[in-house]
């Protein structure tokens, strides 16, 4: 799968990943040409004939509060595997608004790095004659037929259909050269977490195949150079077999592929892709809790679920971020926290979540460290914890609009503990854990009206030092109100 390149420790690639990818990497995006922020991977269109599926969608499926209380969706009862597998997919991987001012103008439910989204979609659907592909066209929603695969039934084990999101470092090696697989392990993190939640809502029996080994070796026949399996999903929709319609249309699709030289230009690339694609040891997988955490009611359980994907924002307009000061609900830091553990509660635990220590810096009122459960951690004396952040910043104009921030996310790592779990496979497991927390925590932000943005950009072992943080942070979610928002259209 990948060019052959001398193994990295954990703690190298991690370190190559943090303090050390400004002098270790080669990082187009982080330098002072400013069109590298914008580079996209090499362009092509390709004819494919694509069987539509559905357009007319529920624009529902249950309140948030019926979501983390355990329901069921009664919408989603009714539907057939096609419409159910239309909706998880348009929440998932498809446009989902069309923002005309914003630098990067088309967004997706699940965040990218400046909107370029790093995986590419499968769906596998057990036949008579083995296991058939067809892989989403996110632009157009439409399924292509890539063909069939046998002897891989170990990708679909007992269930009837998967979904594998393929990694592709390559598609931000050219924003992000050497550091691309960092950034695609959590944006597939992420994406995991959204599929399960979907499943979940959908009513569909559905686990993770990031425990079993076999599974994702089973994938290694679909998979390119430079690439991976991000994140994986089988399940079993109650309406029975997919059914799709036998007329394809011919189509002018476009992609990307990667540069001939990216492991020329990029020198620790094939090793760092190397690393994120590894396959751990088997481990035992963790349902979703069999009681949902009792969750107060308050207001945000009216949203409803789908609603939600679709409004999250990350704080980007044309300024850049811009948060602004203003009222919160006297509760609103209780409220998020409750909010964060139901959402996380209705998912498959993935192996790396058991390594990883959430910790929120809550900063509008009594401002304070606190773990998942509001339990307030003890911080070395010294500026106000907001100081901190702003002083982690790595520019003065991020600095300044890091002061109206309303809380701060982040994930720490215990790399020893890691490293004895899942071995060679650590650096992987981690990123996609800290992804899927991240995009729960980002849910929970959105039901109180915050935007939720990801990032990768901080001076970590400033944070680190300045908050005595249990360990090395993997991951990083900034919150605040919007001080203004673009035009937006729904797509």
């Amino acid at each position: 799968m990948h060019a052959a390149t001398a193994p990295l420790s954990l703690h190298q690639a991690w370190s190559l990943g943090t303090y050390r990818r400004l002098d270790q990497l080669q990082v187009p995006a982080f330098g002072p040409d400013k069109a590298a922020a914008m580079a996209q991977a090499p362009r092509v269109v390709v004819q494919q004939a694509l069987h539509a599926l559905p357009w007319q969608l529920p624009r529902e499926l249950l309140a948030l509060g019926e979501f983390i209380a355990g329901g069921a969706s009664a919408p989603a009862a009714g539907l057939d595997t096609a419409t159910g597998l239309a909706v998880l997919l348009r929440h998932l991987a498809a446009p989902i608004s069309y923002q005309p001012l914003n630098p990067y103008p088309v967004h997706r439910a699940v965040p990218s790095p400046r909107c370029a989204w790093p995986c590419s979609v499968l769906v596998l659907q057990r036949v008579q004659q083995g296991v058939q592909v067809w892989r989403y066209a996110q632009d157009h929603h439409a399924l292509a037929d890539v063909g069939l695969l046998r002897g891989a039934d170990a990708l679909l084990g007992t269930h009837t259909l998967a979904l594998l999101g393929v990694a592709r470092f390559w598609s931000l090696a050219e924003r992000y050269g050497d550091f691309a697989p960092f950034n695609t392990l959590l944006e597939a993190g992420m994406a995991q977490s959204q599929a399960q939640l979907l499943a979940r809502a959908l009513g569909w029996a559905a686990e993770p195949l990031e425990h079993d080994p076999a599974a994702l070796r089973a994938a290694a026949p679909l998979l390119q150079p430079l690439e991976a399996v991000g994140c994986a999903l089988r399940c079993t929709p109650p309406a029975g077999p997919l059914v799709l319609p036998q007329a394809a249309l011919p189509t002018a699709v476009a992609d990307h592929r990667p540069a001939a030289d990216l492991l020329q230009r990029f020198t620790q690339l094939g090793a760092l892709a190397a690393q994120g694609a590894a396959v751990g040891p088997a481990v035992p997988l963790e349902p979703p809790a069999a009681q949902a955490p009792a969750v107060p009611a308050q207001p945000a359980h009216r949203q409803g679920l789908l609603a939600l994907m679709r409004a999250r924002r990350s704080g980007n307009d044309r300024p850049g971020l811009a948060p602004r000061l203003a009222p919160l609900l006297a509760d609103a830091c209780a409220q998020l926290l409750a909010l964060w553990r139901g959402i996380a509660a209705q998912r498959h635990a993935l192996p790396g979540e058991a390594s990883l220590q959430p910790l929120l810096l809550w900063l509008h009122d009594r401002p304070a460290l606190l773990d998942q459960h509001g339990r307030v951690q003890p911080v070395p004396a010294g500026p106000s914890l907001a100081q901190r952040l702003q002083d982690a910043m790595p520019s003065p104009r991020v600095r300044h609009t890091a002061a109206a921030m309303t809380c701060h996310a982040l994930w720490c790592v215990d790399l020893a503990d890691a490293e004895a779990r899942h071995e060679a496979a650590a650096l992987r497991r981690l990123h996609l854990a800290a992804g899927a927390q991240a995009q729960d925590f980002s849910l929970a932000a959105t039901a109180l009206g915050l935007f939720a943005r990801p990032l990768r950009m901080l001076r970590e072992q400033r944070l680190e030092a300045d908050l005595a943080l249990p360990g090395p942070i993997a991951y990083q979610v900034m919150c605040g109100q919007d001080r203004s928002t673009d035009t937006r259209w729904e797509l």
